[in-house]
């Protein structure tokens, strides 16, 4: 369930970090009982919440998606609000346009460096 993965994750990204639920929450702006229940994976997750999250945390949205696949199961899941799907999707593409730039430069720059050697 994405719930419990974004538990598992926010836990994770928590503990690497030190911090405990109580200073999360003072960093997101968010009450530690919410923080709680993210953990537990229980209940539904608000866009502004897990921006406020990983804000905090100092990692992606899509960070605290890890270990699920978007595109099989996120449009699938009754259980996963809208607005979390497009938030999640949108900063998701974004990575991926940043990383395709990325590569796309690499290789213009393997290329050219190919080109100008004897």
């Amino acid at each position: 369930m994405v719930t419990t993965i974004i538990g598992r994750n926010v836990k994770r990204y928590r503990d690497l970090r030190e911090l405990s639920q109580e200073k999360l929450a003072e960093e997101a702006n968010i009450s530690i009982e919410t923080i709680r229940k993210i953990e537990r994976g229980d209940g539904n997750v608000t866009a502004r919440v897990l921006q406020r999250l990983a804000n905090a945390l100092q990692v992606s949205i899509c960070s605290l998606f890890e270990g699920m696949d978007l595109a099989q199961q996120c449009w699938n899941m009754a259980d996963v609000p809208e607005n979390v799907k497009r938030e999640a999707i949108k900063h998701c593409l974004h990575f991926y346009e940043v990383m395709l730039e990325i590569y796309s430069r690499k290789n213009r720059e393997d290329f050219l460096q190919e080109k100008e050697e004897p």
